[in-house]
């Protein structure tokens, strides 16, 4: 049984536990609400390009752009950026799911804020629709290697690759990341930007960005990934959170909707902040 299948499952012991515990404040109207959105959300998410050519034209100019220069701009990241965090403690997103939607969905059923609880199920469904879209879906269509971890010296990993251009390595469909045709897009930087953006429309409070660089940072160098990976991850991370908690938005964003990354810089450490809106 894989991690995110037991992640799964864990959530819905959580959930029934959850029911039977707090029978008394169990919003059942929200839980349906949420639970019957998802269908809806699946088409809108699914027919993303239909639906929002304009966004979608611009998130895939922006990330061919990103490809364009994959081959310079990840030995940067690799030789530069992960030495940075290598002292920093990895969280697994899944485990990040699990003990942030539990203790937000707890809370707020003990005390009866309806917004917590919302906010507990719309993260959960940001992790679900990211799993099926990105892990499932995306991945096995585009079979892209990830780049070996040593692209400066020159040495090439077994299964990984050095060719930023290799795409097509079909497989079967992979419920968990492996190494090869795994890599595009990054379904970390998927969920992690799905989650940002739930928490920033339901709080409206830009703090979630800040908390969302706080946990990418330290994993940032797990899973392997070109820049563009992680590029696209973030373009499908908000967008699948404004299907999730826009769902009535039809038209393409405004002009002044735009991609900003703006480089964090201190004593000892360098990231950057990276937020999208489409």
């Amino acid at each position: 049984m894989t991690q995110r299948v037991r992640v799964f499952l864990s959530l819905l012991v959580w959930g029934m536990a959850s029911i039977s515990t707090f029978a008394s404040v169990f919003n059942w109207s929200l839980v349906g609400d949420e639970a019957t959105a998802i269908p809806g959300e699946w088409a809108r998410i699914y027919g993303y390009p239909i639906y929002q050519p304009s966004a979608t034209w611009r998130a895939t100019i922006l990330t061919a752009g990103t490809l364009a220069v994959d081959r310079y701009t990840t030995p940067f990241v690799q030789d530069v950026v992960y030495p940075l965090t290598t002292e920093l403690k990895e969280t697994d997103p899944d485990t990040a799911l699990f003990v942030g939607a539990g203790a937000l969905y707890t809370w707020g059923a003990l005390t009866a804020e309806s917004l917590h609880q919302e906010t507990a199920l719309r993260l959960v469904k940001a992790y679900m629709h990211s799993y099926l879209y990105t892990q499932l879906t995306l991945k096995t269509i585009f079979a892209r290697n990830r780049p070996t971890p040593y692209l400066s010296s020159g040495e090439v990993l077994s299964g990984y690759t050095n060719d930023p251009l290799s795409f097509g390595n079909y497989h079967s469909v992979y419920f968990e990341d492996r190494v090869e045709g795994s890599s595009f897009p990054s379904f970390q930087f998927t969920f992690v930007f799905a989650a940002i953006r739930v928490l920033s429309h339901q709080y409206q409070n830009p703090w979630s960005y800040t908390l969302g660089a706080v946990y990418l940072l330290p994993n940032i160098s797990r899973h392997q990934h070109w820049v563009s990976d992680m590029v696209a991850g973030a373009f499908i991370g908000t967008m699948i959170a404004e299907e999730i908690v826009n769902p009535s938005k039809v038209d393409g964003p405004s002009d002044d909707e735009i991609i900003t990354m703006i480089p964090l810089v201190s004593v000892g450490t360098v990231g950057g902040l990276l937020h999208v809106s489409i």
